[in-house]
């Protein structure tokens, strides 16, 4: 994305987007591949909540509204069979996500013409309601051949107009297994240049309007964030975008970071009252950006946002030094109730003045001296005139991976550090001596060298003009 804001030459730029459309293809067959393991190792546990269908089926409509309208294409959105009941209890997530991959094929395979999306009741029982959600198309069609293989992963039929028209081949086998899941199942008709409908059916039990009110309950309180000030940490222009959305209806005050970098300089210069921290980010992971911020002694809530739900997942976050977790697509209700278990609690920080951390204190020196004032001006030029030649040491310590050379220059720094109270680098400095020659990355190492380089860089040219003022 960088890269594409450059000036470039026809051929850097045709590179630069076949880059970003393999990359996002490989994320799309990656979320595929992580559904269908989980549905494979019976890890996918389905919700059974209460939900409208006129809104899932007015929200998908919109979300392909603008691809099929840029095509040229009719997007044609049935009214809801009057009979069909209010509320419905089930997984509207899952539901949401079949109706929604069977409208992206539609619109995906069609290049003229419309594309319908409908719901009937089929019947109506005392507790229960059999529905029908079609979609037809009036795209490229299936042969016989081709349906019989549609719900394959990966099938050979899929994959030449997979190269045409773009997929993973899984979305339908996706799909399949989710409505069986749920106790349902799909039916295909096609006929090759002439289009395609495909419908899933689904027995669903009645609800009742009170069903709904769990999913409303939080929204009923829209100042449950008010004041509080929340960084989102997320390289995906989206997810950023669905979460600030969902903070600032209920007053939260919000920041963003695209990268790790980022974050972790904003973290360090404001206050927060939680951190939302994407785990797969470019550069600077999520776990690794946790260590560092936790290294430069950020001690706020930490809140994981992952598309990842495989088991053990929850425990590397919090390894990694997270507080909480909570996997993605956000759900509201989960989303704020995690948000508000961790901030309750917590005072205000958004609304209490920054305490700004002395960056360095000549008082442990006087405790030394008896209060000496000369003692304290020697000891200043020695520091002067040491401490760059120390930081020269770690540099080219940590450039050689001399990690013996690192510990060492670390623990004669220690004493020199506390005695001139360099509270934010005290435990870093510790830190470094001791992981030297453990398993840390040399990413993390080299982050913590520089910053007790860049610190001790500006102590120095603080204590040079306190040296210059005593000496006249």
């Amino acid at each position: 994305n960088e890269l594409s804001k450059t000036i470039l030459t026809y051929e850097q730029e045709y590179c630069v987007q076949t880059i970003q459309s393999a990359s996002k293809s490989l994320l799309v067959i990656i979320d595929d591949i992580l559904d269908l393991s989980k549905i494979e190792a019976g890890q996918l546990n389905l919700e059974f909540i209460g939900f409208n269908l006129q809104k899932i089926l007015h929200e998908a409509m919109q979300f392909v509204m603008h691809k099929g309208a840029k095509k040229g294409l009719t997007m044609i959105a049935e009214k809801v069979d009057r009979n069909l009941s209010k509320v419905l209890i089930g997984d509207p997530y899952r539901i949401n996500q079949v109706i929604l991959n069977l409208l992206s094929n539609a619109v995906k395979f069609t290049d003229k013409g419309s594309v319908k999306l409908a719901a009937k009741l089929i019947n109506d029982e005392n507790a229960y309601q059999e529905i029908e959600v079609i979609v037809s198309d009036t795209g490229i069609g299936m042969d016989d051949t081709f349906v019989e293989h549609l719900f394959d992963n990966f099938s050979q039929e899929f994959e030449s107009v997979s190269r045409k028209y773009g997929g993973t081949g899984l979305g339908m086998s996706i799909s399949k297994r989710l409505i069986s899941q749920m106790g349902g199942y799909i039916v295909v008709k096609s006929e090759k240049g002439i289009g395609s409908t495909i419908s899933f059916i689904l027995k669903l039990k009645k609800g009742e309007v009170s069903d709904l009110q769990n999913e409303e309950e939080i929204s009923v309180n829209e100042d449950l964030l008010k004041d509080r000030k929340i960084l989102i940490i997320d390289d995906n222009e989206m997810n950023r975008l669905v979460a600030a959305t969902i903070l600032l209806n209920y007053g939260a005050q919000v920041m963003v970071a695209e990268t790790g970098e980022l974050a972790i300089e904003m973290a360090i210069e404001d206050n927060f009252d939680v951190l939302l921290m994407d785990i797969q980010m470019p550069v600077l992971n999520g776990y690794e950006t946790t260590g560092r911020l936790r290294i430069a002694g950020y001690t706020g809530p930490i809140i994981a946002l992952t598309a990842s739900a495989i088991t053990g997942e929850k425990e590397k976050c919090l390894a990694a030094g997270m507080d909480d977790y909570i996997t993605k697509p956000i759900k509201e209700k989960a989303f704020i109730s995690l948000l508000d278990k961790w901030i309750k609690d917590r005072p205000y920080s958004m609304i209490q003045p920054k305490i700004e951390q002395p960056l360095y204190s000549l008082e442990g020196l006087r405790e030394i001296s008896k209060g000496r004032e000369d003692f304290v001006t020697k000891m200043i030029e020695l520091f002067c005139k040491q401490m760059p030649v120390a930081n020269n040491e770690l540099a080219e310590a940590l450039n050689v991976k001399d990690f013996n050379a690192l510990s060492l220059i670390s623990h004669k720094l220690k004493s020199t550090i506390d005695n001139l109270r360099i509270l934010s680098i005290q435990r870093v400095i510790r830190d470094i001596e001791t992981l030297s020659n453990s398993n840390i990355s040399i990413e993390d190492l080299k982050f913590m060298v520089d910053t007790v380089i860049k610190t001790i860089d500006q102590v120095v040219n603080e204590l040079e003009k306190e040296l210059i003022k005593r000496l006249n």
